[in-house]
């Protein structure tokens, strides 16, 4: 994908920007946290069998991040009566997405699912929280904003130290 992908993929993650409604609130965290489950999975089914072991380590690490997000997502869905639960609003968020994911499960070489990871993925799960933060309604959405920041900021870490395992492994 190329960079102008990156941040189609990232709107799309984000949704439109100004304040949501709260059933389109859900969707959109139900989406980050659907793409943040599938990280988990491809990236822990990798970890065992991942060369070099610093691939390995990476791959780790990144699944247990990617839960740990999907978990903070998680407790932002609503849970009353009469509103979809979360297993319900962790689908898909869109077609870039899905895309995005299946290039990456298709990754044969560990350097391209590790590259694949960080762009155009964490590239854009980083824009898309921190436009979801920025684009909350300052009184409804205060606690969603700062979680959406701390994600945004646990991404671009995450995504420096990617980098990072790109330069100094291949």
């Amino acid at each position: 994908m190329t960079q102008v992908a990156t941040e189609e993929l990232a709107a799309e993650l984000a949704g439109p920007l100004r304040p949501l409604t709260l059933i389109e609130s859900a969707g959109v965290l139900g989406g980050l946290r659907y793409v943040e489950l599938r990280l988990f999975t491809v990236l822990g089914r990798r970890a065992p069998i991942a060369t070099p072991a610093e691939a390995a380590l990476w791959a780790a690490s990144a699944s247990l991040a990617a839960v740990r997000r999907a978990g903070e997502l998680a407790v932002l869905l609503p849970v009353s009566k009469g509103l979809p639960d979360a297993d319900t609003l962790t689908r898909p968020p869109g077609n870039l997405a899905e895309a995005a994911l299946a290039d990456l499960e298709a990754a044969e070489a560990e350097r391209t699912l590790v590259a694949r990871t960080a762009h155009p993925l964490y590239a854009a799960l980083a824009g898309a929280y921190g436009s979801r933060a920025d684009a909350a309604a300052p009184a409804a959405d205060a606690p969603a904003a700062a979680v959406l920041s701390r994600l945004a900021a646990d991404v671009a870490r995450q995504l420096e130290a990617t980098e990072q395992t790109l330069r100094s492994t291949w």
